[in-house]
């Protein structure tokens, strides 16, 4: 599995630019599986700021990324960082329709940003293209 990360610009960017990244493998600890859940644990460090599990449903098609505090250190660069308030739930979802809206999204804004004569271009050549 491969983890992707894309940084898109919106209109508060300073700088209008994509960012594809490509994330490092990660490996969990399964801590239980039946016919229709896995849970796991990502085994971090006894001194760790933070712990991370997954929790996949297949039953119920809910899949979830969570983080907690684990009680160890909570600093980065010799900065501290403030334990979390409660657990950090993110929802696993299909990322398809989410990204293709946010493409779209700044398509669109650069488009309108062309001048008039180059989007009658563009135009022109996209329904041709269509036609074919």
């Amino acid at each position: 599995m491969t983890q992707v990360v894309l940084d898109l610009p919106n209109d508060k960017s300073f700088a209008q630019r994509y960012q594809v990244g490509v994330g490092s493998t990660e490996y969990y600890n399964i801590t239980r599986w039946t016919n229709d859940t896995i849970d796991a644990e990502y085994p971090s460090k006894p001194d760790s700021c933070r712990t991370t599990s997954l929790n996949f449903n297949f039953k119920t098609k809910e899949f979830f990324f969570i983080t907690k505090n684990a009680g160890g250190k909570c600093e980065i660069l010799g900065n501290a960082i403030q334990k979390l308030p409660k657990p950090r739930i993110s929802q696993i979802v299909d990322g398809k329709k989410i990204i293709d809206g946010e493409f779209a999204i700044v398509e669109k804004a650069a488009y309108e940003a062309l001048a008039s004569d180059f989007r009658k271009k563009v135009d022109s050549f996209n329904s041709q293209s269509s036609k074919k």
